[in-house]
């Protein structure tokens, strides 16, 4: 069936970095490292690439979740009851069965992978055209 707005779909955990760490100098090595919300404001969560296929790991599956520049989802911070506060991904409109799960990973394009680049620059995601309000929304007159 369709999944709603506003619906949770996918945890992020993985292992917490400690608030010192360097980041590392490729674009592999950093993938699936992602903000820590319970280490603000530098604390980092990381899957490790021996636990990024889904046979060795699958206690959390946000780490799966594909990016466009059009997402059907977004990251949100969610208060869970064994981890604590942790990325979470939630959807920002109606998502029809079958249809693949987006998020926007919101990278810099000063510093980025190529492939995030590229894509933002061959124009390869579509135009989204907002027409414009003059009043201002609460989340309440979203939903």
């Amino acid at each position: 069936s369709d999944i709603q707005t506003n619906t949770i779909l996918a945890f992020y955990h993985g292992i917490k970095l400690p608030s010192d760490y360097e980041e590392e100098e490729s674009w592999d090595e950093n993938a699936y490292k992602i903000f820590d919300p319970s280490n603000t404001p530098h604390g980092a969560l990381d899957i490790l690439e021996k636990h990024r296929s889904t046979t060795h790991y699958s206690a959390s599956l946000a780490h799966k979740t594909n990016h466009s520049f059009l997402p059907n989802s977004q990251f949100l911070v969610y208060d869970h009851p064994r981890w604590g506060l942790v990325p979470c991904i939630a959807s920002t409109r109606p998502i029809e069965a079958c249809e693949e799960i987006f998020v926007s990973y919101g990278y810099d394009l000063d510093w980025c992978p190529d492939w995030y680049a590229d894509d933002w620059n061959t124009g390869t995601h579509e135009v989204e055209v907002v027409k414009a309000k003059n009043t201002m929304s609460t989340i309440d007159d979203v939903n």
